[in-house]
């Protein structure tokens, strides 16, 4: 999944019709928001994982709206 650096501890992806966040805390990683599907939120995890080389920790949902949890 492509995605963009806008800190080396901060990471963002937009995929027309939803967007998240991961943030690397040191040893912790987390992901802002799930996505709009199951199936980008997978992608989204696998590519967080691979950059940050660390599993993810958790994750933070900024509202219910379907764009933002879907993907959980």
């Amino acid at each position: 999944m492509k995605f963009n650096v806008i800190e080396d501890h901060i990471i963002w992806t937009d995929v027309g019709y939803g967007n998240s966040v991961a943030i690397n805390l040191g040893e912790q990683v987390y992901i802002v928001d799930s996505m709009v599907n199951w199936k980008l939120a997978a992608e989204w995890r696998h590519t967080v994982q691979e950059y940050y080389e660390k599993p993810i920790s958790g994750l933070i949902l900024t509202h219910h709206h379907p764009d933002h949890v879907f993907g959980n």
